[in-house]
């Protein structure tokens, strides 16, 4: 049963990374092509972390950032259901197979 837990939170775990990684690889190409480049947002569906830019004629640009943790644990949810949906139709596949 642990085994299970840890194999199911592992690739949970993975598939969030790849998610993110994804996302954020996908905005940076996005806003550079866009001529924005300092601007960026990570996070599928929900966006946790965003980082824009701000541009002032007296002080001259200001880089902004933030997190969103709601957003970052509906992720990690959402990549949690999906890996525990994928093991059941498995699992499923696995017994009547036999």
């Amino acid at each position: 049963m642990i085994k299970r837990l840890l194999n199911i939170s592992f690739y949970s775990i993975i598939i969030f990374c790849i998610v993110s990684f994804l996302s954020f690889l996908f905005s940076l190409i996005f806003y550079s092509f866009k001529g924005t480049m300092p601007n960026l947002k990570v996070g599928f569906p929900f966006n946790f972390y965003y980082q824009f830019e701000i541009r002032d004629n007296c002080n001259g640009q200001d880089l902004l950032h933030g997190t969103n943790i709601k957003n970052f644990i509906l992720n990690y949810i959402i990549c949690l259901l999906l890996v525990l949906i994928l093991n059941k139709f498995k699992l499923l596949n696995y017994i009547k197979s036999k």
